[in-house]
């Protein structure tokens, strides 16, 4: 077995995109220490929550890396289905994380508009840019990958990490500009409270989509197709009735199903050959039949 670290690590040198999501894990962390010094010196509230964010974005791309590296491991004995759900795990939690960094942000923005911190706004120009062009280089890389319908719930989860990360760069930008030539102290609070709605709008849905394969809800992908393959079922010749039928995701591509017929023909393998094979046109690739004669 591989070890705790040299596995990952290997995989992510080998790896294009895993290369690019460390690469800019590297860039991010050191820009976070960066910013949140500079943060501190200038007394800017903006840029030392932008860091605290910024921890929160390393964390999800850490377990992004991470999860890509464990749902490539083959199945064993012990997880007979294999690892890749934990892309699907790592998609929840990081919807989880940026639904939190968002709630965090608006707290925050409210206190400032309640109580306007002093902003000197000399080095923020300089830092917000640079951290807008960090980002930039990671959102250039995380296009959509979109396989028909099956999303890939890690990747996404850190594409809206970054995408998040840049929206916050750019409101910094924006109300730093504005502070500095207009003196608008509430921009700064109001840019926040607007990206956060914007970052939480986003991680809801990778949120309730990870939460239902999680939740062996029936794959949205399937559901009516299934449908129709049930009515079908219903008039095989033989076919009394069926219970116990279970359809679920157990990656965000393989969809697992099983299911008890009640057969009254001693055909019975021809009866589950008929109906495999309508439940296969229905989409699910890994089919557990049992049929019982009445």
């Amino acid at each position: 077995s591989e070890s705790f670290v040299k596995g990952p690590l290997r995989y992510i040198a080998a790896d294009r995109k895993s290369r690019k999501i460390a690469f800019f894990l590297a860039m991010n962390a050191t820009f976070m220490v960066v910013e949140f010094v500079s943060g501190f010196m200038s007394n800017s509230l903006g840029l030392v929550s932008d860091a605290c964010h910024m921890l929160f974005d390393c964390a999800a791309l850490g377990i992004g890396l991470y999860a890509s590296y464990i749902s490539k491991l083959q199945p064993n004995a012990v997880f007979g289905y294999g690892y890749g759900r934990f892309e699907v795990l790592s998609g929840y939690a990081n919807a989880v994380l940026l639904v939190l960094v968002g709630s965090l942000i608006v707290l925050e923005s409210i206190e400032r508009i309640l109580d306007p911190p002093e902003i000197s706004t000399e080095k923020l120009l300089l830092v917000s840019v640079g951290g807008l062009l960090v980002n930039l280089v990671g959102l250039h890389d995380h296009h959509h990958h979109h396989h028909h319908h099956h999303i890939d719930h890690n990747m996404r989860g850190i594409f809206l990490h970054v995408l998040a990360d840049t929206l916050g760069s750019v409101g910094v930008v924006i109300s730093t500009v504005l502070i500095q030539y207009k003196g608008w102290m509430l921009t700064d609070p109001a840019c926040s409270i607007f990206i956060s709605a914007m970052i939480i709008v986003s991680a809801v849905p990778l949120l309730t989509n990870s939460a239902e394969i999680l939740l062996q809800r029936t794959p949205r992908s399937v559901e009516k197709r299934l449908h129709e393959a049930l009515e079908r079922i219903r008039h095989v010749e033989g076919v009394a009735g069926f219970e116990r039928m279970h359809v679920w995701s157990c990656t965000n591509s393989e969809i697992v199903g099983s299911l008890h017929l009640h057969a009254y023909t001693a055909d019975k393998n021809g009866v589950r050959d008929k109906v495999a094979r309508l439940l296969n046109k229905a989409g699910i690739t890994d089919l557990t039949v049992q049929v019982e004669s009445i």
